[in-house]
């Protein structure tokens, strides 16, 4: 029916809606309360009889917090959201825990605080691979890599289909360039940051042992080598630079 009269007494201003005499009130420590006569906080919201959750806010001068509590009083640590102005981050709580915070350096879970455990970043893309090694040349069916990148880890697949025309070999070790991002430093790995595996290969190399994929420290490319821990170089006798070679694989950042 709208706003119709103001009532006050001698602790409380009440704003009546013709149905509740106390729809609003400002309480004499100028407390703000919608559906409460006693409210707890700066701002309270109290739900209709029967309803799940209160909504209170808190100001935070004293602490350096603002507060929103959702659960009212009896329950008003179980979800809450908190913004901390002298440290600058928010956390948010669930039954009574800190479950995330959010500040500079990215998304932490439950109370770690600390930096390097932060998650700063997701990416999906695209880039395009080739051989930078071992084999020159190439001319390329297929030529794609995608990748997600979650903090500090990268998880990528590679088609390098050479399917229009012999790719000239060489005596030097077959590496894959332009990986999306540079793997991390030597320390403290020291001779790879990550590898691939081969998902599908069309007689890229046909010798029983196999070959394996490295993605050295502080580089954008993968090395191939033989089974034996060797080199794997273009002009091997088991490579035939002329079909596909499919991998995928993971590997840190910096």
């Amino acid at each position: 029916m709208g706003l119709s009269k103001i009532v006050r007494d001698s602790l409380n201003t009440g704003i009546d809606d013709n149905s509740d005499a106390t729809a609003i009130t400002i309480d004499s420590s100028e407390n703000v309360g919608i559906g409460t006569s006693t409210p707890a906080e700066p701002f309270h919201i109290k739900g209709a009889s029967g309803a799940a959750t209160d909504v209170q806010i808190q100001g935070g001068d004293d602490t350096n917090q603002i507060r929103l509590f959702i659960g009212g009083n009896t329950n008003r640590t179980n979800g809450r959201i908190i913004y901390n102005t002298a440290s600058d981050y928010l956390a948010f709580s669930t039954g009574g825990d800190q479950r995330i915070r959010v500040d500079s350096d990215g998304l932490k879970f439950g109370t770690d605080t600390a930096a390097a455990n932060a998650l700063d970043s997701y990416e999906e893309g695209t880039f395009t691979p080739s051989f930078t090694g071992g084999l020159t040349g190439s001319s390329y069916g297929d030529q794609n890599g995608t990748y997600v990148k979650i903090g500090q880890l990268v998880f990528f697949v590679i088609e390098l289909d050479i399917t229009n025309g012999q790719a000239t070999a060489n005596g030097n070790q077959i590496k894959i360039d332009s990986i999306p991002f540079v793997s991390a430093a030597a320390s403290p790995m020291i001779y790879g940051q990550g590898g691939a595996w081969v998902i599908f290969n069309n007689n890229f190399y046909n010798v029983d042992t196999g070959i394996y994929l490295q993605i050295p420290t502080n580089t954008n490319q993968i090395k191939l080598y033989r089974g034996a821990g060797n080199a794997l170089a273009g002009n091997d006798s088991g490579v035939n630079g002329q079909n596909d070679l499919h991998i995928a694989g993971c590997y840190r950042t910096a």
